[in-house]
């Protein structure tokens, strides 16, 4: 949506379109590319309709679907077009019905992106690439009369700057980088009582590396960094605030003793911080139907795995295996109480 090459044709299109007859389906699609000197423009559409969907034992109540979106971007390069500078907005709307219930769910999302990327020369750095983006989201649940029972609306706003470097020896593919995000959630109506209004706000910092250690050894490393602060009102009613500093990495090794076989051996281990509702969910939540209670004082989750992996190509006869494991630390989920409520 945001052109971040130069296209080989000055004018590309593609329109596309079909009909279902199961829910009565009709949907099509067209987007075109159109490159005026150093400037390229992007736009691109679609739209859906689907009844309800037909059964062996009748139609579906409330399985419908409309909707309709598009974008239009464009970008400007410099330099013989190594370098670009870009942007592009995206609208969607849609209506969806919930067949295990009456509502259906009114959905809209307004989206500026913005990607680009410069060129730094042959030396030590290679490349400056600084993205972002800032979405505007809400969905209303609504019953067939028109009788809105809950609003939920999301902000969220993200900026990533990422510096490539050129090969230095036996160092190659590195690159350095930081992201800054901020999420603001509000509710209004029925829906409030699930998550009062809370925010959440990180900043991080990351490293990946390939090392060419020999002609048959090549090793892979990353390292990741982020400082969280989420903002919320848990059930307590006592306004919180949850800082964590999640760290996460991988190492991964391929070892090539023959041409026709690869030896790979990879490591990870990564954090996460909570969620804004495993944190302060406090309500009834419609879709699963529970009663959902976040925890203020959950840890970062964290996930180790260990891969192992065989390829072998020899002529004719190829072959993939790999075994792994996967263990978690303070794993966070839902953990039902027994416990039932009306609401």
């Amino acid at each position: 949506r945001v052109p971040t090459s130069l296209p080989a044709k000055a004018f590309s299109g593609e329109v596309s379109g079909s009909h279902d007859t199961v829910a009565d389906i009709w949907q099509g699609s067209a987007l075109a590319d159109v490159a005026l000197g150093n400037v390229v423009l992007h736009a691109d559409g679609f739209a859906r309709d689907a009844q309800d969907y037909a059964t062996p034992i009748g139609r579906q109540t409330n399985s419908f679907f409309r909707g309709h979106g598009g974008s239009l971007g464009g970008s400007y390069f410099l330099g013989g077009g190594e370098s670009h500078i870009g942007a592009a907005v995206t609208r969607y709307d849609a209506k969806y019905g919930i067949p295990a219930d009456q509502p259906y769910i009114d959905v809209h999302q307004t989206k500026v992106i913005t990607r680009n990327g410069f060129a730094l020369g042959d030396g030590v750095l290679k490349m400056l690439d600084v993205d972002g983006s800032y979405a505007d989201y809400q969905h209303s649940e609504v019953e067939p009369d028109g009788t809105i029972n809950s609003t939920f609306k999301n902000k969220e706003g993200n900026v990533r700057a990422e510096l490539l470097l050129n090969r230095i020896g036996f160092v190659r593919n590195s690159a350095l980088g930081v992201e800054y995000q901020h999420r603001r959630f509000s509710a209004l109506g029925e829906g409030a009582s699930y998550l009062l209004p809370a925010s959440q706000e990180s900043i991080a910092a990351y490293v990946f590396t390939e090392l060419g250690l020999a002609r048959k050894l090549h090793l892979e490393a990353s390292a990741r960094v982020e400082r969280v602060r989420v903002n919320g009102t848990p059930a307590s009613d006592i306004p919180a605030r949850v800082r964590k500093t999640p760290v996460s990495g991988a190492l991964g090794m391929l070892y090539q003793p023959v041409a026709a076989v690869k030896l790979g051996l990879t490591f990870s281990s990564t954090a996460r911080a909570p969620a804004l509702t495993e944190l302060f969910a406090r309500g009834a939540h419609d879709g699963p139907a529970t009663f959902e209670t976040g925890d203020p004082s959950l840890r970062s989750e964290r996930a180790n795995a260990l891969e192992a992996s065989l390829r072998i190509r020899a002529g004719r006869f190829s072959f993939d295996g790999s075994i792994y494991s996967s263990w978690f630390h303070h794993y966070i989920y839902g953990d039902l109480s027994g416990q039932l409520c009306d609401e």
